[in-house]
């Protein structure tokens, strides 16, 4: 009669921290397989999104105006499910959790949107501004761009409105640029002397084009 030996305690701590050693090696590369899968998807939805885009300013002869609900309505975007990305913390999309908190609630958008693009302005004028300005620097600028895919930098203004507006990610992006195509972008920000030694600033237009240049002037032109 056969008589199987049992494991030693010792033996199986060995063998519990081989597998804690197999694990941890295994989980940067599982984090980062799933990151990669997010920006997979994200570059197809910022296609998608900027296909519709495009085929609405060809048929409107314009941008839509402050957002991106005119795609569906007019038909061009189906599934609006792809303007929100699973990275977005507001859930309800960047422009439209900063509209409905800086209106007290009272404006919502139909279609939540976690893309930022150029005419997010209330009113056609500001539209044309920014568009015209980033094509001042950049012939090919990006139409909308994805920040999601960037690590979060706190702000310390307390006010609901300023604290969105200014919501301010530093690291990789989506960029769907004018002539179709879909890119890869890096966000950074400058510091800048100021009365306390140096503060962060945010440039919008850095959204849309890699041109310094464009963060010299406002949306007007004027320096």
């Amino acid at each position: 009669m056969h008589r199987y030996r049992a494991f030693s305690l010792l033996e199986i701590l060995v063998v519990l921290v081989i597998l804690a050693l197999i694990l941890a090696l295994l989980m940067p590369v599982l984090s980062e397989a799933r990151k990669e899968g997010r920006r997979g998807a994200a570059t197809i939805h910022g296609r998608q999104t900027l296909m519709a885009l495009l085929q609405y300013r060809e048929a409107e002869g314009k941008l839509p105006n402050s957002t991106l609900d005119q795609l569906h309505d007019a038909g061009h975007l189906q599934d609006t499910q792809i303007l929100r990305e699973p990275g977005d913390e507001f859930r309800s999309g960047y422009y439209g959790r900063w509209l409905e908190c800086s209106t007290g609630g009272d404006v919502l958008v139909s279609y939540p949107c976690s893309w930022e693009y150029l005419f997010r302005g209330t009113h056609p004028g500001e539209v044309d501004q920014m568009y015209d300005l980033v094509m001042r620097y950049d012939s090919n600028p990006g139409l909308i761009a994805l920040r999601t895919l960037g690590n979060r930098t706190e702000y310390s203004d307390p006010s609901c409105e300023m604290r969105l507006l200014s919501f301010r990610f530093d690291g990789p992006m989506i960029r769907a640029r004018e002539d179709g195509s879909v890119e890869r972008a890096q966000m950074k920000f400058d510091r800048v002397p100021d009365s306390h030694g140096s503060t962060t600033t945010f440039c919008a237009a850095a959204l849309f084009t890699d041109n310094k240049e464009a963060c010299r002037f406002e949306p007007d032109g004027s320096n």
